[in-house]
């Protein structure tokens, strides 16, 4: 069952009795397949991938145009100007997901003390119109009557067993291994272009293609569910709109730390720049095994 979820969500009586309902309809033991998307995460989500784009392709240019160049000063300039304006454009995003993050937390609080009575159905808002309609909220009620034999039983049903699939979609699983994936499909494009450009070297390219695969499908995917998490558990709104987007960027400089030491990692220890095949291929299994792990702890 997909479910489109905004804020309103919570106060209208169909739209909590349909889940409830599909809950109730499996049988027992067995667990309900249940995908709630909220809507405004994906705009955030394309809004990133575009800065990552955008980023990859001012990257590429710089690369292409300091290739010649012997001046590292310089280049070490332009990558520090682009990475500087890149985490401030992603604090944005962070911004962004904060701000999400208390509105599951507010749909929490409201599912908890979820009470029919506080509902609004079609009929009502048709009647206020001044509009004859069939009254669903009573056909609604006469199902809850049936199913859940008293409207209190239905109340705890939606406080608890409701409440723990929506918070766990919401929450726990808005950002999926595939949605990761799906935001670094720049990097990829990237990368593929520089094994392209080193053809009349195999060993090279597979090296490229391993160190490719290695921050792909591993070390991004975590960063990108551990920038989410931070900014879950951040998600408390400062007084002041500036230390407000300080905190957003924390959760900014808490996922680019862990990447550095990701990269310290494959720099000193799997020896990255020297460029080996066999070192290459044991980095990438080990980061995927160890991308498992986090995955399912973070």
């Amino acid at each position: 069952m997909l479910v489109l979820w905004d804020p309103t969500w919570v106060t209208r009586l169909w739209c909590v009795f349909e889940i409830a309902a599909f809950q109730h309809s499996r049988s027992p033991g067995s667990k309900a397949d249940l995908q709630i998307v909220p809507p405004l995460l994906g705009p955030t989500l394309l809004v990133f991938e575009m800065l990552l784009c955008i980023a990859a392709i001012v990257y590429d240019l710089i690369e292409s145009s300091l290739a010649s160049s012997e001046d590292g000063i310089l280049a070490g300039e332009l990558h520090l100007m682009l990475a500087g304006v890149l985490v401030l454009l992603v604090g944005l995003v962070t911004h962004l997901l904060r701000g999400y993050a208390r509105s599951v937390e507010m749909l929490q609080d409201q599912l908890r003390g979820f009470k029919v009575e506080n509902t609004s159905s079609a009929c009502c808002a048709n009647c206020k119109k001044g509009e004859a309609a069939l009254c669903d909220r009573a056909v609604i009620l006469e199902c809850i009557a049936a199913w859940y034999e008293s409207l209190d039983s239905f109340e705890l049903h939606v406080q608890s067993d409701v409440q723990m699939a929506v918070i766990d979609q919401l929450a726990y699983r808005a950002i999926s291994y595939q949605r990761a994936l799906v935001l670094f499909t720049p990097y990829v494009w990237l990368r593929l272009g520089y094994a392209a450009s080193h053809a009349s070297d195999p060993i090279r390219q597979l090296v490229d293609l391993a160190q490719t695969f290695t921050y792909f499908l591993a070390i991004y995917p975590v960063m990108a569910k551990l920038c989410f998490r931070l900014c879950y558990s951040l998600r408390a709104r400062c007084r002041r709109l500036y230390i407000d987007f300080f905190l957003s960027m924390a959760a900014v400089i808490g996922s680019f730390l862990f990447y550095v030491a990701c990269y310290a990692i494959q720099l000193y220890v799997f020896r990255q720049s020297d460029r080996e095949l066999l070192l290459s291929v044991i980095s990438m299994i080990c980061w995927w095994t160890v991308a498992v792990l986090l995955w399912r702890v973070i």
